[in-house]
């Protein structure tokens, strides 16, 4: 086992958190509900924008097809945060955190529920 994870590589790591974070957008996106065409399009325009963003968007659409519940896809997302933590950097936090707040002011306002997550989600950041 030792020798396993003695190869991962940080970019393996990096990869892996960026599958989190779709989890974690895709979560954001549906915990009012159902996802907005305005969320939708802005969570593709900047994931795209990110060094290994495909990766979150390809779990972000592969999560919207098949309807999976929002715990399930936050509690992914924790745990890979939690499993790659050595490669979850402060500025890496903060961007993450940022991304959510995009995504969820894409719309008209902020619902109640998405700023609930959104702290949620920094509080939980900060035990890594």
């Amino acid at each position: 086992m030792q020798e396993i994870t003695e190869t991962i590589t940080y970019n393996d790591r990096l990869a892996t958190l960026y599958l989190g974070l779709g989890n974690a957008v895709y979560a954001l996106t549906k915990v009012d509900g159902r996802i907005q065409r305005e969320e939708s399009d802005t969570v593709e325009r900047i994931l795209v924008s990110l060094p290994q963003g495909h990766l979150a968007l390809q779990a972000f659409s592969v999560l919207d097809s098949c309807d999976v519940p929002v715990e399930a896809a936050y509690a992914f997302a924790m745990r890979r945060f939690s499993d790659n933590r050595k490669a979850l950097s402060e500025a890496l936090k903060k961007q993450f955190v940022a991304l959510l707040l995009q995504v969820a002011e894409a719309h008209d306002s902020m619902s109640t529920k998405e700023q609930e997550f959104i702290k949620r989600f920094r509080r939980d950041l900060r035990r890594f």
